[in-house]
């Protein structure tokens, strides 16, 4: 087992010691190497690296193009958007964000949740976390203007 599959197991199994368990298992007999890719594969969770990339896009591609980036990437990955949603969030907990904007993109996204567990489209759900995301960057240009 390596560190970042360690970290990996870790993390995915956030304090449940027969989730950790059946992970470590589980990768352990699909797998010759527990490893971080081969943990998230196992899982059929999205790996940080493609996480940082949606929030990454979120934050920073024209609404168009980041539609077009997540959902590529949700066809060729086999990921959901709920499951995109989940680290989002998880990854916006870490930046350095104005609290009026953390406040809005949780609201928003809890709201986002809501609606997919309801049985919304993913298409239209995943245009609705870009959109959130490129309103929540607008609060944060206007914020930065603010205080220039």
């Amino acid at each position: 087992m390596t560190e970042d599959g360690f970290k990996a197991i870790l993390r995915l199994g956030q304090g449940d010691m027969r989730r950790i368990l059946n992970i470590l298992q589980a990768t352990s007999m699909a797998h010759d190497v527990v490893n971080e890719a081969n943990v998230y594969l196992c899982t059929g969770n999205p790996l940080p690296k493609d996480i940082e990339s949606v929030t990454q896009w979120l934050f920073n591609e024209n609404f168009p193009t980041a539609v077009r980036k997540c959902a590529e990437m949700q066809k060729l990955k086999g990921y959901a958007t709920s499951d995109i949603l989940q680290d989002v969030y998880r990854y916006t907990t870490e930046l350095e964000l104005p609290p009026r904007c953390r406040m809005y993109l949780y609201d928003e996204l809890a709201k986002l949740e809501h609606r997919l567990s309801n049985g919304t489209t993913e298409e239209l759900q995943l245009s609705s976390l870009v959109a959130i995301f490129a309103i929540a960057r607008e609060q944060m240009s206007g914020a930065v203007a603010a205080s220039s």
